[in-house]
This record gives structure tokens, sequence and C-alpha cells, in this order.
């Protein structure tokens, strides 16, 4: 059961993380609401979205190593991260699955996000929410924006669709 830290393998340990990384959202989230309620949490989490889509354009061309020339380079780039923090396809460790329809032009499928997987209970009866709603989804469009595309959400796991899915192509095709 037990086993000392140097005997976990690198994929045991990923897994660690990436299902803690989705817990960790939520107490900051009910945190917050305890503390200075709802409105003023809402209003923090489309803050933090804002930031974060700018530390995420940074991290990925510092990943890519050059300025992104197409949209299927920024899947490519996007598929390592969303390796790390499991955000996954059909298969449990596979990568989102992405429909191209040339370099610019893609549909994004989300089967497994780890912020939703750990969803607390009261949270689940609402149809979305408000880390899906306020945070990740502005996260999205405003990363995309910031690269000369358009994102267009169309399915929602907390919805009860079997993904979350995405339609991304160029702002000005």
């Amino acid at each position: 059961m037990f086993k000392d830290a140097t005997t976990y393998s690198d994929e045991e340990l990923l897994r660690m993380c990436q299902d803690f990384f989705g817990s960790v959202y939520w107490a900051w989230y009910e945190a917050s609401l305890d503390t200075v309620g709802e409105s003023a949490t809402l209003d923090i989490l489309k803050k933090l979205s804002e930031r974060f889509a700018a530390l995420e354009v940074t991290a990925m061309k510092a990943l890519w190593g050059r300025e992104f020339e197409n949209l299927q380079q920024v899947t490519r780039a996007l598929d390592v991260v969303h390796r790390a923090v499991a955000y996954e396809g059909p298969g449990r460790g596979s990568t989102p699955t992405w429909e191209m329809s040339g370099d610019d032009s893609a549909r994004e499928k989300i089967h497994h996000c780890p912020i939703y997987a750990t969803t607390p209970d009261r949270f689940k009866d609402k149809g979305t929410t408000p880390l899906c709603d306020v945070y990740c989804h502005n996260i999205g469009k405003k990363f995309y924006e910031t690269l000369g595309f358009r994102i267009k959400q169309d399915q929602w796991l907390a919805k009860g669709h079997a993904h979350c899915g995405y339609q991304i192509g160029r702002a000005n095709p």
C-alpha cells in the first residue's frame, strides 16, 4: 500500500500530482466563498483567468521555443501541457482529441478534466460550475485571442456531455 518516496515510478508520481491539481482549485474556491462571498470570489476568478491566460501564452511560447506559425503548432505544444495536468482524451493517459481542418482550424475534445473530476457534489447539480464558466473557459478564450484565434465551447462535461468540446480557428481567416 504505502511505499517509500523513492520507490514510486515517474508515472505514479505524475498521476498523484494530476489528481491533486484538480482538488486544489476547489479547496481555494470553497475557502474564498467562505471568506469573501460569491460575488467577490467570481471577481477574483475573472482576474485569475486573465493572469493565468497571459502566463500560459508565455509558457507555451517558451515550450515551443519560438512564435507559433499556425494552430497546428499550438495544438502540438498544448498536448504536452494537457498531458502534464491530465486533460485527457477518451483513454486514460491519452491526450485530448484534435480534429484538424487545415493548419488553422480544429475541434478539440477533452474527455477528462481533473478540475471537473474533483467537483464537490454540492456544485455538480448546477449544470456548469463556476470554475468551468468563469475560470477555465475564460482562460481558453483569452489564451487563443492573444495568439490570434477564436474559441467557441459547445459541449461541457459539467452539463452532462461526454467531453468538453471546442471549435478553434483563426480570428480573421
